[in-house]
Protein backbone atom coordinates (compact mmCIF):
# COMPACT_ATOMS: atom_id res chain seq x y z
CA UNK A 1 0.00 0.00 0.00
CA UNK A 2 3.06 2.34 0.64
CA UNK A 3 4.33 1.74 -2.59
CA UNK A 4 1.36 2.27 -4.46
CA UNK A 5 0.76 5.28 -2.84
CA UNK A 6 4.35 6.41 -3.00
CA UNK A 7 4.28 5.28 -6.56
CA UNK A 8 1.25 7.68 -7.26
CA UNK A 9 2.00 11.51 -6.23
CA UNK A 10 6.07 10.41 -7.85
CA UNK A 11 3.99 9.63 -11.40
CA UNK A 12 2.15 12.91 -10.36
CA UNK A 13 5.25 14.61 -9.93
CA UNK A 14 6.94 13.66 -12.86
CA UNK A 15 3.82 14.79 -15.26
CA UNK A 16 4.27 18.26 -13.18
CA UNK A 17 7.75 18.42 -13.96
CA UNK A 18 8.71 19.51 -10.60
CA UNK A 19 8.79 19.15 -7.22
CA UNK A 20 6.04 22.15 -6.01
CA UNK A 21 6.08 22.28 -1.96
CA UNK A 22 3.12 24.66 -2.06
CA UNK A 23 1.36 22.37 -4.63
CA UNK A 24 -2.16 21.02 -4.08
CA UNK A 25 -3.24 17.84 -5.69
CA UNK A 26 -6.33 19.19 -6.77
CA UNK A 27 -6.10 23.10 -8.54
CA UNK A 28 -9.17 24.94 -6.93
CA UNK A 29 -7.62 26.68 -3.66
CA UNK A 30 -11.42 26.90 -2.79
CA UNK A 31 -11.31 23.09 -2.45
CA UNK A 32 -8.29 22.96 -0.31
CA UNK A 33 -8.32 19.51 1.74
CA UNK A 34 -11.45 18.83 -0.02
CA UNK A 35 -13.58 19.82 2.48
CA UNK A 36 -14.77 22.55 1.59
CA UNK A 37 -18.39 22.34 -0.40
CA UNK A 38 -19.12 23.49 -3.79
CA UNK A 39 -22.22 25.77 -2.33
CA UNK A 40 -24.56 26.92 -3.84
CA UNK A 41 -24.19 23.48 -6.60
CA UNK A 42 -23.98 21.42 -3.80
CA UNK A 43 -23.46 18.15 -5.93
CA UNK A 44 -24.08 14.48 -4.35
CA UNK A 45 -20.99 12.32 -4.16
CA UNK A 46 -22.48 9.42 -3.02
CA UNK A 47 -22.83 8.16 -6.48
CA UNK A 48 -19.36 8.40 -7.66
CA UNK A 49 -18.21 5.10 -6.05
CA UNK A 50 -14.17 5.31 -6.84
CA UNK A 51 -14.02 7.84 -4.50
CA UNK A 52 -14.36 5.49 -2.03
CA UNK A 53 -10.38 4.35 -2.58
CA UNK A 54 -9.31 6.50 -5.06
CA UNK A 55 -8.89 9.24 -2.39
CA UNK A 56 -5.86 8.19 -1.27
CA UNK A 57 -4.09 8.22 -4.08
CA UNK A 58 -4.21 12.37 -3.86
CA UNK A 59 -2.70 14.62 -1.12
CA UNK A 60 -2.88 18.18 0.03
CA UNK A 61 1.05 18.75 -1.15
CA UNK A 62 3.71 17.45 0.01
CA UNK A 63 3.89 17.80 4.06
CA UNK A 64 0.83 15.75 3.71
CA UNK A 65 1.73 13.33 1.44
CA UNK A 66 5.45 12.81 3.84
CA UNK A 67 3.57 12.79 7.03
CA UNK A 68 0.71 9.92 5.84
CA UNK A 69 3.51 7.74 4.26
CA UNK A 70 5.94 7.91 6.81
CA UNK A 71 3.06 6.90 9.40
CA UNK A 72 1.61 4.36 7.02
CA UNK A 73 5.24 2.63 6.39
CA UNK A 74 6.15 2.32 10.35
CA UNK A 75 2.67 1.41 11.17
CA UNK A 76 2.62 -1.37 8.30
CA UNK A 77 5.95 -2.20 9.13
CA UNK A 78 5.22 -2.91 12.96
CA UNK A 79 2.35 -5.30 12.09
CA UNK A 80 3.94 -6.68 9.16
CA UNK A 81 6.59 -8.15 11.72
CA UNK A 82 4.22 -10.72 12.34
CA UNK A 83 1.30 -10.66 10.08
CA UNK A 84 1.45 -11.95 6.45
CA UNK A 85 0.14 -9.19 3.69
CA UNK A 86 -1.85 -11.47 2.21
CA UNK A 87 -4.15 -10.45 5.31
CA UNK A 88 -3.16 -7.24 5.92
CA UNK A 89 -3.89 -5.82 2.31
CA UNK A 90 -7.80 -6.71 2.07
CA UNK A 91 -8.05 -5.56 5.65
CA UNK A 92 -6.43 -2.17 4.70
CA UNK A 93 -8.59 -1.78 1.89
CA UNK A 94 -11.77 -2.66 3.90
CA UNK A 95 -10.65 -0.06 6.14
CA UNK A 96 -10.34 2.39 3.84
CA UNK A 97 -13.91 1.63 2.31
CA UNK A 98 -15.34 2.03 5.46
CA UNK A 99 -13.68 5.44 6.24
CA UNK A 100 -14.74 6.91 3.09
CA UNK A 101 -18.00 5.45 3.37
CA UNK A 102 -18.97 7.42 6.52
CA UNK A 103 -17.33 9.93 5.03
CA UNK A 104 -19.06 9.98 2.30
CA UNK A 105 -22.53 9.65 3.83
CA UNK A 106 -22.14 11.64 6.33
CA UNK A 107 -21.07 15.10 4.16
CA UNK A 108 -22.39 14.35 0.58
CA UNK A 109 -20.93 17.00 -0.73
CA UNK A 110 -17.42 17.35 0.44
CA UNK A 111 -14.19 15.73 -0.96
CA UNK A 112 -11.73 13.41 1.10
CA UNK A 113 -7.74 13.29 0.51
CA UNK A 114 -5.06 11.38 1.92
CA UNK A 115 -4.59 8.18 2.92
CA UNK A 116 -4.38 9.02 6.51
CA UNK A 117 -7.62 6.66 7.02
CA UNK A 118 -5.79 4.03 5.99
CA UNK A 119 -3.02 4.47 8.29
CA UNK A 120 -5.88 4.47 11.06
CA UNK A 121 -6.84 1.06 9.97
CA UNK A 122 -3.44 -0.39 10.24
CA UNK A 123 -3.47 1.30 13.78
CA UNK A 124 -6.36 -0.56 14.62
CA UNK A 125 -4.90 -3.85 13.49
CA UNK A 126 -1.97 -2.90 15.26
CA UNK A 127 -3.77 -3.32 18.37
CA UNK A 128 -5.85 -5.90 17.94
CA UNK A 129 -2.82 -8.52 16.78
CA UNK A 130 -1.24 -7.00 20.45
CA UNK A 131 -4.04 -8.09 22.21
CA UNK A 132 -4.81 -11.23 20.34
CA UNK A 133 -1.12 -12.57 20.20
CA UNK A 134 -0.02 -11.22 23.56
CA UNK A 135 0.92 -14.82 24.65
CA UNK A 136 3.15 -15.10 21.53
CA UNK A 137 4.92 -11.87 21.14
CA UNK A 138 7.77 -10.54 22.96
CA UNK A 139 6.79 -8.85 25.77
CA UNK A 140 8.55 -6.17 24.62
CA UNK A 141 7.61 -5.71 21.21
CA UNK A 142 3.76 -5.80 22.59
CA UNK A 143 3.96 -3.19 25.40
CA UNK A 144 5.68 -1.09 22.37
CA UNK A 145 2.46 -1.94 19.76
CA UNK A 146 0.12 -1.11 22.63
CA UNK A 147 1.91 2.16 23.78
CA UNK A 148 2.46 3.49 19.97
CA UNK A 149 -1.30 2.76 19.23
CA UNK A 150 -2.65 4.13 22.18
CA UNK A 151 -0.63 7.28 22.37
CA UNK A 152 -2.08 7.72 18.39
CA UNK A 153 -5.53 7.00 19.59
CA UNK A 154 -5.23 9.61 22.82
CA UNK A 155 -3.45 12.12 19.98
CA UNK A 156 -6.12 11.90 17.28
CA UNK A 157 -8.96 12.51 20.72
CA UNK A 158 -7.25 15.63 21.95
CA UNK A 159 -5.97 17.04 18.35
CA UNK A 160 -10.15 16.66 17.62
CA UNK A 161 -11.17 19.87 16.25
CA UNK A 162 -14.26 20.45 13.57
CA UNK A 163 -13.32 23.50 12.57
CA UNK A 164 -10.10 21.94 10.72
CA UNK A 165 -10.25 20.54 7.45
CA UNK A 166 -9.53 17.16 8.60
CA UNK A 167 -11.95 14.39 8.12
CA UNK A 168 -11.99 12.90 11.85
CA UNK A 169 -14.95 10.55 10.79
CA UNK A 170 -12.63 9.11 8.32
CA UNK A 171 -10.20 8.35 11.16
CA UNK A 172 -12.27 6.96 14.04
CA UNK A 173 -14.29 4.84 11.44
CA UNK A 174 -11.16 3.60 9.84
CA UNK A 175 -9.72 2.39 12.91
CA UNK A 176 -12.64 0.77 14.38
CA UNK A 177 -12.84 -1.65 10.96
CA UNK A 178 -8.90 -2.08 11.58
CA UNK A 179 -9.92 -3.02 15.13
CA UNK A 180 -13.05 -5.14 14.29
CA UNK A 181 -10.47 -6.71 11.12
CA UNK A 182 -7.70 -7.68 13.37
CA UNK A 183 -9.71 -9.21 15.98
CA UNK A 184 -11.44 -11.48 13.34
CA UNK A 185 -8.54 -12.04 10.84
CA UNK A 186 -5.17 -12.03 13.20
CA UNK A 187 -4.94 -14.70 15.04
Amino acid sequence: STVSVSLSYILGLVEHGSLDLDAISYPDRRLMMGMISWYPDCQDNRDELWRLVSNIFSHAGFSHFAGNIVSLYGFSFMLELYQPYYIIGPLFVVGVIDGSLAFYYTKPYRYALGVSHGVFSIIGMNFANGILNRCALPRLHIGFILYITLMMMFAEYLSYDESKNIAYICHWTSLVSGILGGFAFLL
